[in-house]
Formats: C-alpha cells, structure tokens, sequence
C-alpha cells in the first residue's frame, strides 16, 4: 500500500473518496492506517467525504453475481457483468467486459480484491484517526447510487 505521508501538503479542506476504493483495504489495520494518513493531509475542521456499497445489506445475502448491462453508442457496444465470489467477509469480484470489434466480440476479465466494508469498521477507523460528526447518508436522501459517509476532523 503507498502511504499518503509521501505527499508533502497538508491543510486540504476535504478529501474525497469515491466509488468503493476504502474497501479495497483488506484489514481493519490496513483500513485505520489509510484513515489516519487522510486525517493527517486535513486541516482541523476539514471533512472526509467517502462512498461505498451498502456492505451492512450485501454481506448479509452476499450476491454472486451483477446483472449485465449494455452500453452502445456511436456504433460502439459492450455488456458489462461482474460475478463476486465469497470468502467470509471478503470477495473476489471478476469483471467481464465483452465488446464489439470489428473482427467480432471480444471478451475481457479483471479480477479485483474487496473487503465487505460494514459501518461500524468504518466508523471505529474514522473515531480512531480523530473523526467526529460521522453521518451515514442514504441513496434516498442523496441520490447517489451508493452510501455516502461524511465526517469531520476534530480540531
């Protein structure tokens, strides 16, 4: 893992996290450390801002798979699916990209690591490294797709 600290600014406002990267983190050390590092990079009073699948409903009925979806535009296709496979509170998620070429469709594979992230794990990283004010927005609320966690570092 590279670590924040090779980054010489500090005193940043806010530091936004997006579209599942926190539950790449394989382990709750892993997790506090990177917490600590961002929390390090904000000024007193600067906000976290993070997204991340609603891990707290998934775990519980820990899907296999992600339906298709078809994408086309401008004479260019593709489906998109991802199949996850399970191993207690983590998963190995396998992307499959198939897309039209000229010679046909061709069919890519990326396998990526996850960690099914739940609040409080979060919320105990975030309380360690000087967090406060933590609130869980919901899609309802936002309307973005995913769950959006805010908090605040302490001054």
């Amino acid at each position: 893992m590279r670590k924040l600290s090779v980054i010489p600014e500090t005193g940043f406002d806010a530091v936004v996290i997006a579209d599942n990267a926190l539950p790449h983190l394989l382990s709750q050390s892993d997790l506090e450390q990177a917490v600590r590092e961002i929390a390090g990079k904000l000024k007193h009073s600067g906000i976290l801002l993070a997204t991340i699948r609603d891990y707290d409903q998934l775990i519980s009925v820990r899907p296999t798979m992600q339906a298709p979806a078809f994408y086309g535009q401008d004479g260019n296709s593709r489906f998109v699916h991802q199949v996850w496979q399970w191993d207690e509170d983590q998963y190995s998620l396998h992307l499959y990209l198939t897309l039209r070429t000229q010679g046909g469709w061709t069919v890519k594979h990326f396998v990526s690591r996850y960690r099914a992230l739940q609040r409080v794990d979060l919320n105990r990283a975030l309380h360690a490294a000087g967090f406060a004010n933590i609130q869980w927005l919901e899609p309802a609320v936002t309307l973005f797709y995913q769950p959006i966690v805010v908090a605040t570092r302490r001054s």
